[in-house]
């Protein structure tokens, strides 16, 4: 991931950057520093747009007791965010087995691929728009 253009890193809530760059994408986890890791989403800042996209491979899902859906998610994340000063963008999608652990996979491929040049939507529109195993080989590229 980080020879991926415009790659900021790989954060927790508790240990995001102050302020987001014109151009940046990265990783986040639900989870504190000291936590075990829980759930990973990604954003990516594009200069072309005038929204800040944030992915979420659950898109608008509850899975033991966790929302995923617009509005329902870290504070910490939400603030960082709009200090791109844009709209923020959420994808609904629901891309991701409830009991996969491949959620980190999900965000690597969403970045490399806007990456590539793909708008946000082509990049989802290539996922089935439900769980499936071919949206979990597609992360493993296979």
């Amino acid at each position: 991931m980080i020879k991926e253009k415009g790659f900021r890193g790989v954060f927790t809530i508790d240990a995001l950057p102050k302020q987001m760059r014109k151009f940046e994408n990265g990783v986040i986890n639900f989870d504190i520093s000291t936590g075990p890791g829980t759930h990973w989403v990604c954003y990516y800042n594009d200069p072309k747009y005038e929204f800040v996209e944030y992915f979420d491979s659950f898109g608008e899902y509850e899975y033991e007791g966790i929302k995923f859906k617009e509005g329902d998610f870290p504070k910490n994340i939400v603030k960082y965010l709009k200090t791109s000063k844009k709209e923020i963008r959420y994808n609904s999608s629901f891309l991701q087995q409830p009991t996969s652990v491949k959620c980190g996979l999900f965000c690597m491929k969403y970045i490399s691929e806007r990456n590539k040049g793909k708008s946000p939507v082509e990049v989802l529109y290539s996922f089935t728009q439900e769980p499936s195993s071919y949206n979990e080989n597609l992360v493993l590229n296979k």
